[in-house]
């Protein structure tokens, strides 16, 4: 029998304009028209070959030195995994009608007139042609959740920064923001599946008062009641069977992280959205004001990004936050990316935030944060060509261990090295 009993018809603003520029009474989620996508939701969560370690002194600049060295076996594939056998997978409750706001309208603070313009109208990106991997083997997979396991290790650098969040991917986003309770805050992707998860987040947040509520909505005994509620809520949307495909392949996936991210928060003194309830209250009162907009941006397109950055201009809201993962190893730095970055209104509090990739060695990441005004002027010199110019990786001998990497040298530095040592080599011939 559901746990989940009938709730409370709810006034949110879900439905996706066809369009790019959302009107006041579409609930826009970011998606565009696009394609049938080619593959079934539900393929293997987010997993990347990783990154032998390659220890690289910042600002060394040839290419075959700064490269990566690729994997010499595949990592094993994060699970996705049911509730059945997983300790404390099904701790979230039944949402109770009376637990279901009123009204959003009674909500303070709820963004309208000229700023919910700026902050909705900016343009998106059209959905990637080839979602990008290290490898070609890890090509073509859809990140529906994270898998860095030690997000944790940012809180320190994240907690209360205010102005504006930006990021990639799908739960590490509410994670973020709960830390650093922005203004504003663009959940941007450039893949549709990533994009369109966020609507079905949106319901679960405007619905449940509660942190033990949301996550009632992802326990298995809910499953049925809540594609209902989907089907109910998001009506009008133009992706709800690809959302509620995405929902019931990676609801035992996404429950399974919440409780192993639960364990590790909790150990390390660390609030967790989904079972802290001050931090879940910040999030939902973003969501219920229409502070948190889901959007297609690639980072390397044209459109998403230079957006943005006009529109947290616009706003004056400094994007403290930038948060790309493990991107970056995906490709060099090509002219429209370092066009993109430039293009982010940032200030002396911002922030990168950025993972790599050792999980053939500790299943997990390296985590790396860089000030953003310090990160935009080393890109732009040419000769810095990838991450692994910028950040010099810690070796991981030990599956226990997760560097954690602040870089603050700067160019100017960086070049001054970088010259000293070609001086040193010429005369050592």
């Amino acid at each position: 029998m559901n746990r989940l009993v009938p709730l409370i018809s709810l006034w949110i603003l879900l439905s996706l304009s066809a369009c790019n520029t959302p009107t006041k009474d579409d609930a826009a989620t970011g998606t565009a028209k696009t394609e049938k996508a080619t593959s079934e939701p539900g393929g293997p969560s987010k997993v990347d070959a990783a990154a032998a370690p390659n220890v690289v002194e910042p600002g060394e600049g040839d290419p075959e030195e700064a490269e990566a060295e690729p994997p010499d076996t595949a990592p094993e594939e994060a699970p996705i995994l049911g509730d059945e056998g997983v300790e404390g997978a099904g701790d979230g409750t039944a949402i109770d009608p009376s637990a279901v706001a009123d009204s959003i309208a009674a909500i303070d603070g709820v963004l309208e007139g000229e700023r919910y313009d700026l902050f909705w109208g900016s343009k998106e990106d059209p959905p990637a042609e080839e979602l990008h991997g290290i490898t070609p083997e890890f090509e073509g997979r859809h990140y529906v959740y994270g898998d860095e396991y030690n997000l944790q290790l940012f809180y320190p650098k994240v907690k209360d920064l205010g102005g504006a969040y930006v990021g990639v991917g799908a739960d590490q986003a509410y994670i973020t923001i709960a830390w650093q309770k922005p203004e504003l805050a663009w959940l941007i992707d450039y893949d549709e599946w990533v994009v369109s998860i966020h609507a079905a987040y949106r319901v679960f947040f405007s619905l449940a008062k509660t942190a033990d509520e949301f996550r009632g909505f992802w326990d298995k005994d809910n499953e049925d009641a809540t594609l209902a509620l989907l089907d109910k809520e998001l009506a009008d949307h133009p992706k709800l069977q690809l959302i509620k495909k995405l929902y019931k392949a990676n609801r035992g996936g996404l429950r399974y992280r919440m409780t192993r991210l639960q364990k590790t928060f909790e150990a390390a003194n660390v609030p967790y959205v989904f079972y802290d309830q001050e931090a879940y209250e910040v999030v939902r009162n973003l969501v219920l004001q229409k502070r948190i907009r889901p959007l297609l941006a690639n980072l390397l397109d044209d459109e998403g990004m230079v957006g943005i950055g006009a529109a947290a201009k616009a706003l004056n809201v400094p994007i403290r936050v930038l948060y790309v993962s493990n991107a970056e190893e995906y490709w060099n730095y090509e002219d429209q990316y370092r066009a993109n970055i430039n293009a982010l209104f940032f200030d002396e509090k911002s922030i990168l935030m950025r993972t790599l990739s050792t999980w053939k060695r500790n299943k997990d990441y390296q985590y790396a944060v860089q000030g953003a005004q310090n990160y935009a002027g080393w890109l732009t010199r040419k000769w810095v060509e990838r991450v692994s110019y910028i950040v010099q990786r810690q070796a991981v001998s030990s599956p226990d261990e997760t560097p954690f990497i602040e870089t603050t040298l700067d160019i100017e530095t960086a070049e001054a090295n970088r010259a000293a040592r070609k001086e040193r080599k010429k005369k050592g011939k």
